[in-house]
């Protein structure tokens, strides 16, 4: 049932873009745009919180339960990974605002691969337990 794990998570944060963009505002086309290059830091700051409880609750579980060091591990693992995904959306609205479309658009894409990266691993991360 792998869609269904990925289910919850992929609505929360497409529920969070159309209250970005429909909640008390007019929204135009440059607006809509800028939130959609940035809208990858949501996604892996989203599955950070999701990876981060699922490594708390797996302390619970004396059978599945990692190593402090190994939990630290995948921690900075994904805040590293963050980081990129940070940068990209920067510049891609740069780009954006530059009107260099071809190149906000590459660069979404990589912000976008990274994020949904991000995704797959935190989520796997509860395979483990």
């Amino acid at each position: 049932m792998i869609f269904w794990d990925y289910a919850l998570p992929g609505s929360i944060i497409l529920l969070k873009l159309m209250l970005r963009l429909g909640t008390d505002q007019e929204t135009n086309t440059a607006d809509t745009l800028k939130a959609v290059l940035v809208f990858p830091v949501d996604i892996a700051f989203l599955s950070l919180s999701y990876g981060s409880a699922i490594l708390y609750a797996s302390q619970g579980n004396v059978a599945g339960q990692m190593p402090v060091k190994a939990v630290l591990t995948i921690a900075f693992l994904a805040v590293f990974l963050l980081l990129p995904v940070i940068i990209i959306s920067k510049k891609s609205e740069r780009a954006l605002i530059l009107e260099k479309t071809k190149k906000a658009g590459w660069l979404a894409f990589v912000g976008y691969a990274l994020a949904l990266s991000i995704t797959t691993l935190s989520i796997s991360v509860g395979g483990l337990f």
